[in-house]
C-alpha cells in the first residue's frame, strides 16, 4: 500500500503508519526518513511528526548502526519524564513517493539510555521549520505544506 497519498507542488499528504504498542496497533503522524551517520552510512526508518516535541531525537540503536558521533552532554524532558542525552549532528532526509522532499542539516538529541524512544522523533526544530503541518485525525493523515514566500 502507498503511505503517500498526493504530491502537489510544494506539499505533501502522508497516511498515518501504524504502530504497535503494548500490543495493540495504534496509527501515528509519521513519515519516511533517511538519516545520515558521521561515517557517511544512510538508513531509512520512520519518523513521528510531533507538534509536542521542541527537539528532534533519534534512538541510540539506530544512532550507533548508522555511525553517529554524539558529543555534547545535554539533556530533556517530555511525557516519559526527564532523561539524559547527548547532542549529534546529522543529515535527515524526509520523503515522501520515494522522493526526497526536504533535507535538513541538524543537530539531534540521542538519549543515553536504550529504549527510551522507539522511533526517531521530529520535533519543531527541524520538519516545522521547512514545513505547514496539519494532523486530520479523523482521516487519518497528515498534510505537509510548503510555506509560501511573503511578498516583498
Amino acid at each position: 500500500m502507498r503511505r503517500t497519498l498526493q504530491r502537489r507542488g510544494g506539499s505533501a499528504v502522508q497516511r498515518y503508519l501504524p504502530f504497535d504498542v503494548d500490543g495493540e496497533r495504534t496509527w501515528l503522524p509519521m513519515v519516511r526518513v533517511r538519516l545520515r551517520g558521521a561515517t557517511g552510512t544512510w538508513a531509512k526508518t520512520a519518523a513521528l511528526v510531533d507538534s509536542g516535541s521542541t527537539a528532534t531525537f533519534v534512538p541510540p540503536e539506530l544512532a550507533e548502526i548508522i555511525g553517529l558521533r554524539p558529543t555534547t552532554p545535554s539533556g530533556a524532558s517530555g511525557a516519559g519524564g526527564e532523561f539524559d542525552t547527548n547532542l549529534a549532528g546529522t543529515t535527515i532526509e524526509v520523503l515522501t513517493g520515494g522522493q526526497v522532499a526536504a533535507t535538513m542539516k541538524c543537530e539531534v538529541h540521542v538519549p543515553v539510555d536504550r529504549g527510551r524512544i522507539p522511533f526517531v522523533v521530529l520535533g519543531r526544530d527541524t520538519i516545522f521549520l521547512r514545513y505547514d503541518i496539519t494532523f486530520r485525525e479523523n482521516q487519518g493523515i497528515l498534510v505537509l505544506q510548503r510555506p509560501r514566500r511573503r511578498a516583498g
